[in-house]
């Protein structure tokens, strides 16, 4: 079973992934201690990227989609961003035993979403698509068309137009 949700680059989203996370509780038969921890690494992971990846001055749908996919054993947690990369798996680890004074400002949520879950991943998928040798693009916009898929589609025509690769497109 997979459950997902997508929400704007505004941090008042936060409450609609809570909504959203709560009936995949239900849904799910998941227990309430499990999911303190998730809210609180999902809104240190969503928090970050509406504070830190998107430009605040530009509200975008679909910044951000959060997949549960449930198969009776594992649950997996995918969190979709097309915002500024940064992996948050390359940060090192703060000094927790320095105190708060004396530690510097920033790492900790990172460091708290590291030491709650289980495994933590990061995958820029952009990447294979702006580096092909040749990219044929097929049905471009075809169907519903989001200001999202109009950024990704900029972000990776653009790419390819100034570093002069081969893109074929059809409509």
């Amino acid at each position: 079973m997979e459950k997902r949700v997508r929400l704007r680059n505004d941090i008042q989203e936060l409450e609609t992934m809570n909504r959203f996370l709560e009936e995949c509780a239900v849904d799910l038969g998941l227990p309430a201690s499990f999911m303190i921890n998730l809210c609180l690494v999902l809104e240190e992971a969503v928090s970050n990227i509406i504070f830190y990846e998107y430009d605040k001055n530009q509200l975008i749908e679909d910044a951000v989609i959060i997949s549960l996919r449930f198969n009776g054993a594992d649950l997996i947690i995918r969190v979709e961003d097309h915002g500024k990369p940064f992996d948050p798996t390359a940060q090192l680890d703060p000094d927790i035993t320095l105190s708060a004074e004396e530690r510097p400002i920033g790492g900790l949520g990172i460091f708290l979403i590291k030491n709650i879950m289980d495994e933590v991943y990061y995958h820029r998928v952009m990447g294979k698509y702006k580096n092909a040798r040749v990219l044929l693009i097929d049905d471009l916009f075809k169907g519903k068309v989001t200001e999202s898929d109009v950024n990704i589609m900029f972000e990776l025509l653009n790419f390819r137009y100034f570093n002069k690769l081969p893109l074929i497109v059809s409509c």
